[in-house]
């Protein structure tokens, strides 16, 4: 499996224009992609403007197949709603998995550059909203 964390922000004037295209490409990955396993959109409690994608697929085959749909484009086609760059993660879980005392220098060189936030970051759901999707809250 392949685990994305996506931080962006997104200009005031243009929330409405973004949350349209998000929630197709958001939706229509979980709906109609078999490897995507997840694609949540979550907001920032203290930044209205700051959401975070968290993605995950099957294997690369199904990430770079993602790429290929027209949900996907749909995301792309508005990339001038964002303020500065969008920024991922993709090797946190690979590094964190690394056992023994061997590997501790590259886990805490990963949470000093920020691969992985070191505290929790509070935001609500915004795709998919529905309570169910979410169990237990």
């Amino acid at each position: 499996m392949l685990a994305i964390w996506v931080k962006v922000k997104v200009k005031a004037s243009m929330r409405d224009k973004f949350l349209k295209a998000i929630e197709a490409d958001a939706l229509g990955s979980e709906r109609d992609e078999p490897g995507c396993l997840r694609f949540n959109v979550l907001q920032d409690e203290k930044d209205e403007n700051v959401y975070y994608f968290y993605e995950v697929y099957k294997d690369q085959a199904a990430l770079e197949a993602h790429y290929k749909t027209p949900h996907y484009a749909t995301w792309r086609e508005v990339a001038d709603v964002l303020e500065g760059p969008l920024t991922a993660t993709y090797a946190a879980g690979a590094i964190r998995r690394l056992g023994g005392p061997r590997w501790e220098w590259l886990r805490r060189l990963a949470y000093v550059i920020g691969l992985w936030p070191t505290a929790p970051t509070r935001c609500r759901p915004v795709f998919p909203a529905a309570a169910a999707y979410w169990g237990k809250m």
